[in-house]
């Protein structure tokens, strides 16, 4: 120990002479070795081997390099290599190491190396429980250096005050006149610990290796030597005041750890086993206490406190609140939950056991049996009047069922009456008894059971509750217990807040009133069975409310788990609305109860899985679809997204991750984008393995971006895109590939992600990075992805696309709304007036929409300003499809028009000459004599036929390959519209109708031998219906394809232009 203080105060006192500018103190070689060898074995060996073994070695390297030109990675070295001391012996040399560097290069190196030190030690103290476990090491050498080279006069308090570290609070006089250096750092540390006492290593450490600086021995009088007598006081003090605020938090978990432990020896005699998570929990309690007290046993050793026995704590009994951070419950979100639910009172210790087993004391004798005269006598009345009601019943029943047998729709009448009585009443389990009016009681026990019943339902909190319930016993009779039934039973749908309280009230009574106990259940069970039963929603609400009190009684544990199951089973294998809005209740209040139970979790997955087996079949319709995708997030989503916080937590990033994380997700805004872009740019965008990945990430997943900072997002990638044009592309890639892979999957939990993707890239429009082909190609995309040839038709179901799916509609509007101005003013008015007539066409091929879509997109229909209509009807809107079309081609649609009408005409004006027919035969042959006109003409005919054979098999075999048809493609492929909306669009068809042939009509019957097409010609008596239909049909059709080719034609020759 002589050693280590003479040694110290050798390092103090040349480090001061280094402080007062004397540049002698460390003596060089006359010629010192400059050589890049020498020098870089020096940094290696302070970087990897700065141990005790290798101290000669190292003092000898100090004494012959220069190091001049490698200052600056000898520092970097040096504080690599003091985060690998381990032992006495290697402190030592480190300290001697710093010293010396200090004396030699003064001003190129303590300034620097301080900075980055108090930067190293400011990284450690985080406020993750987590990382403050992984980083204990390091943080624990941090501050054991920092003591040390206080000692030896490096970290002096005239530096320390000029260049205070940033994360220290308090003013620099404060902190100036607060003490020595460690003393500021160690109470800055300590003072955010006095909760879950993590640092206390730290504290452990101090007494350990410096005692004198705590209180403790010091026979040497190293304190006195050193010059730091008057910082003992204060350092003693603060860690003297940290050790006894730990025994306290010792002290008050060992009191949770008994309330605990026996807590769950009572759960495991009623029950039978623990359940695992709480068994995780005990464990995981047990574990950090036996930590805690042994770190504060070691620390009250050291510094001479007496450490207070825990033996009686155990058996203590306090009422102290359990803190929020030692919540160990796995069945609860919040532990005024587990409060709630599991810490009923017992009435056996606020009660006498005499009011609890039903007796009455003598001077209530008399009166109760005053009471019960006047009751019989009364019931005798009621009963008298009930049986006259019960006869005028009758009679108007009967009276009723003879107007219904002669009614002309008595089978209806007769199912409305089977399914309103199988919902209107409970005569199915209520009782007569029950049935009747209730007797008014005038006795003093009835007026105050009135009161209380007026009083309960008012009350607002548990420990009302609990009064109320100990007040009930002593009002207890059979008529107040059938009076509280009754009123749980007939409770006000208005106060459905009320059934937490009620369900505490009934566990709280049950023991000791098992009747009311299982007739509430068993009455309430009878009610929802028969709610399941039946389809009416004429009692939703009450049947909701049930459903409520019902999974409020089971969290209490007074619901049978065959009960629940049951129900949750019966209503599960029958996924209609009236289910599914019960099944929505139930999981809402005990979903996730059910399912973290151990004893339920099992039949909870097996509901799942069936659940989400039906979820695939035909039968559901979206709405209901999502219902059951919803039930399933309730139970499984939360759970899930715990975990994975959790995981992700655990991950370790590097410090350029976290920073970007940081920047993007909690900093950004759109005050801030263009510094943020700055910083972005100022990052190293060479490294293709965390700085690239990291911002691509950000970029491509928005949906992880708030809201709100969409614009800032795609603001700064507008920024970024100048610099890195390479970049920004692959992102633009990246996010209209992700949109097509979205509506590809078709998923109800990819809906968030693709409402992210389509506004970002709407964004990324406004801040110029895409023109408005793209925007409007991205909307074509989503209404056309996977419809039969790429076209939305009305009647025609699409599998990604149902007609009662809305949700690329919604995806349009968010689009068309985030960047309308801006479309507006680049995009032709009648490209744009084009895409909102299909866009409604589009909307009419879908089933009734919802009033919030409908007034969206009246509401960007008025902003758009356009000159067309808002049609009603599918009608109007292939009509206005195709006045969208005339505008969109010009003026040349005219001149187009009569040059494509020309030429079809005449290859249509062509005959065959059928003026001699042979006679009947079972192959009749058709025998025509042709002139050369007429051989020409049929010339023209096939090669116009063969190439229009051609089309109509190249656009058979056609498939949506492009990830976002443009407008062109997309009126390619029209070659048809009929007014009456029944087809808009159809596919170009050949000419292969029939012919006039005399009195009869040839039709050209096609077949195919090999490779090569053949015609054949087939007559039928001209005036045939078929024949006539058949004509006048294409005749229609043939002006209808000349007026739509010629529109295709004077289209491809204005994008030709």
């Amino acid at each position: 120990m002589t050693t280590i203080m003479d040694k110290r105060i050798q390092l103090r006192e040349g480090n001061k002479r280094a402080w007062d500018g004397d540049m002698d103190v460390f003596q060089i070689a006359e010629k010192p070795d400059s050589s890049l060898k020498g020098n870089t074995v020096f940094i290696r060996r302070l970087r990897m081997q700065l141990k005790a073994d290798q101290e000669p070695a190292i003092l000898d390297e100090l004494h012959t390099l220069s190091l001049e030109k490698y200052l600056g990675e000898a520092i970097n070295a040096l504080l690599e290599g003091l985060l690998k001391l381990k032992t006495r012996g290697d402190f030592s040399v480190a300290v001697q190491v710093t010293s010396i560097m200090h004396q030699r290069f003064f001003h190129q190196f303590t300034p620097q190396f301080l900075t980055v030190f108090f930067q190293g030690l400011e990284s450690t103290l985080t406020e993750d429980r987590a990382k403050r476990t992984e980083l204990a090491p390091i943080r624990k050498i941090l501050c054991r250096l920092c003591v040390d080279l206080w000692l030896v006069g490096i970290i002096t308090p005239e530096y320390f005050n000029k260049n205070i570290p940033s994360w220290i609070e308090g003013t620099p006089q404060a902190i100036s006149q607060a003490g020595p250096p460690p003393l500021v750092i160690f109470r800055h540390i300590l003072g955010t610990d006095l909760k879950d006492f993590d640092y206390a290593d730290l504290v452990l450490s101090l007494a350990k290796h410096f005692p004198f600086l705590v209180g403790g021995a010091d026979e040497e009088g190293q304190a006195e030597a050193l010059g730091v007598t008057e910082a003992v006081p204060k350092m003693a003090k603060l860690v003297k005041s940290y050790c006894l605020h730990m025994q306290k938090r010792v002290k008050m978990m060992a009191i949770l750890l008994g309330r605990q432990r026996r807590k769950f020896e009572k759960h495991y005699i009623q029950v039978g086993r623990m359940t695992t998570g709480r068994e995780d929990s005990l464990n995981e309690l047990e574990t950090q206490l036996s930590t805690m007290v042994s770190t504060c046993t070691q620390l009250s050793e050291a510094l001479g406190i007496e450490m207070q026995s825990l033996t009686d704590c155990y058996k203590e009994e306090d009422t102290i609140t359990l803190d929020a951070s030692f919540d160990g419950q796995p069945l609860w979100d919040s532990e005024d939950d587990m409060l709630f639910y599991t810490e009923v009172p017992d009435l056996a210790d606020k009660v006498s056991e005499q009011v609890l087993s039903g007796g009455v004391d003598v001077a209530d004798a008399e009166l109760n049996d005053m009471v019960e005269k006047n009751k019989a006598a009364r019931q005798k009345e009621l009963l008298q009047q009930a049986v006259e009601k019960e006869r005028e019943k009758i009679r108007a029943n009967a009276q009723k069922a003879r107007e219904s047998r002669q009614a002309a729709k008595a089978p209806q009448g007769k199912k409305k009456s089977t399914t309103d009585g199988g919902e209107s009443d409970d005569s199915d389990y209520v009782s007569e008894e029950e049935e009747e009016e209730p007797v008014k009681d005038m006795s003093p026990k009835g007026i105050q059971m009135t009161e209380f019943l007026e009083r309960l339902s008012q009350a607002r909190s548990k420990e009302e509750i609990d009064a109320m319930t100990i007040e009930f016993c002593h009002l207890n009779n059979k008529a107040s217990l059938n009076r509280l039934l009754r009123h749980f039973r007939e409770f006000s749908l208005h106060k459905a807040f009320m059934l937490p309280f009620y369900a505490r009230m009934v566990a709280t009574l049950g023991p000791y009133f098992p009747k009311l106990r299982a007739s509430v259940i068993e009455r309430l069970f009878a009610r929802l069975r028969s709610y399941t039963r039946g389809n009416s929603r004429r009692s939703m609400e009450r049947r909701l409310a049930s459903f409520q009190f019902l999974s409020e009684l089971t969290k209490f544990g007074l619901v049978p788990k065959h009960y629940i199951f049951h129900l949750l089973n019966f209503m599960g294998s029958r996924l209609n609305y009236m289910n599914l809005e019960s099944l929505s209740k139930i999981f809402h209040c005990c979903g996730q109860f059910l399912w973290r139970n151990a004893s339920t979790h099992q039949d909870m997955e097996e509901l799942m899985e069936s659940m989400m087996q039906r979820r695939t079949k035909g039968y559901l319709s979206i709405s209901e679809i999502l219902m059951v995708e919803e039930l399933l997030s309730l139970v499984k989503f939360r759970g899930g997204a715990g975990e994975t916080t959790n995981k992700r937590h655990v991950v370790s990033c590097t410090p350029i991750q976290v920073f970007l994380d940081r920047l993007y997700y909690i900093e950004l805004s759109t005050e801030v984008a263009e510094q943020v872009a700055q910083l972005t740019l100022k990052l190293d965008w060479s490294d293709e393995e965390i700085t690239c990945p990291t911002l691509f990430r950000i970029f491509t997943e928005t949906w992880r971006v708030s809201h709100g900072n969409m614009a800032a997002v795609a603001a700064v990638l507008s920024r970024i895109a100048p610099s890195h044009p390479v970049f920004a592309q692959k992102v633009i890639e990246t996010v209209l590939e992700n949109i097509r892979q979205c509506l590809e999957l078709n998923s109800y939990s990819l809906n968030q992600i693709r409402l992210s993707q389509v506004e970002f890239v709407s964004e990324l429009y406004n801040q110029g990075l895409l023109n408005h082909t793209c925007i409007l190609d991205m909307l074509f995309m989503i209404i056309c992805y996977d419809h039969r040839r790429g076209r939305p038709t009305a009647g025609v179901y699409c599998p990604k696309d149902p007609p009662d799916s809305f949700f690329r509609i919604r995806l349009v509007l968010n689009a068309l709304v985030t960047c309308q101005q801006k479309l507006v003013s680049d995009v032709n008015s009648s490209e744009l007036e084009f895409f909102i007539a299909f866009f409604q066409y589009y909307i009419f091929t879908k089933t009734r929409l919802p009033m919030e879509l409908k007034i969206d997109f009246r509401t960007l229909f008025v902003d758009l300003q356009l000159e067309q209509q808002l049609y009603s009807t599918l009608d109007g809107a292939a009509r206005g499809l195709e006045s969208a079309l005339k505008g969109k081609f010009g003026e040349r649609f005219e001149e187009e028009q009569k040059e494509q009408q020309k030429h079809k005409l005449a290859v249509e004006e062509t005959k065959v000459d059928t003026s001699t027919v042979a006679s009947p035969v079972p192959t009749p042959e058709f025998v025509s004599r042709k002139t050369a006109d007429d051989i020409q003409a049929e010339q023209d005919f096939d090669r116009e036929f063969s190439e229009m054979m051609k089309e109509a098999g190249g656009q058979g075999t056609g498939s949506f390959d492009r990830p976002v048809p443009s407008a062109k493609v997309l009126t390619q492929h029209i070659s048809g519209a009929s007014l009456n909306g029944a087809k808009l669009f159809s596919l170009k068809d050949g000419n292969t109708g029939p012919s006039i042939m005399g009195n009869k009509m040839g039709f050209t019957l096609l077949s195919k031998r090999g490779s090569k097409m053949q015609g054949r010609l087939v007559a039928l008596p001209a005036n045939s219906k078929m024949a006539k239909s058949l004509e006048q049909r294409q005749r229609e059709e043939r002006e209808q394809r000349h007026k739509l080719n010629s529109y295709v034609m004077a289209h491809a020759d204005m994008e030709e232009e």
